[in-house]
């Protein structure tokens, strides 16, 4: 792929982690209907979040999302009502 003539791996924002985003997803992401802008993305996050490498990976993308302008919400990982996913929603407008 390239960008402005320059191979996307060869730049230096991808040699610094662009890469390490690039294998990456989100767990779920809600845009605005008539806009498609994103309004937010939301992590469910299961004990595994409590290691140190996943904790370094959260931090960094946190990070990321920070810097590009989008807003991140953590959830722990368990069942939810819809009541309780609307409720957790609110509080994060």
């Amino acid at each position: 792929m390239a960008a402005h003539g320059a191979t996307v791996g060869s730049t230096p924002t991808w040699r610094a982690g662009g890469w390490r985003i690039a294998t990456w997803h989100i767990d779920f992401v809600l845009i605005d209907a008539r806009t498609a802008a994103v309004k937010i993305c939301i992590e469910l996050d299961d004990k595994s979040h409590a290691h140190p490498k996943r904790r370094a990976r959260d931090a960094f993308l946190n990070s990321a999302m920070r810097r590009a302008g989008v807003r991140l919400l953590r959830i722990p990982l368990r069942r939810y009502t819809p009541e309780q996913i609307m409720a957790i929603l609110a509080q994060a407008a």
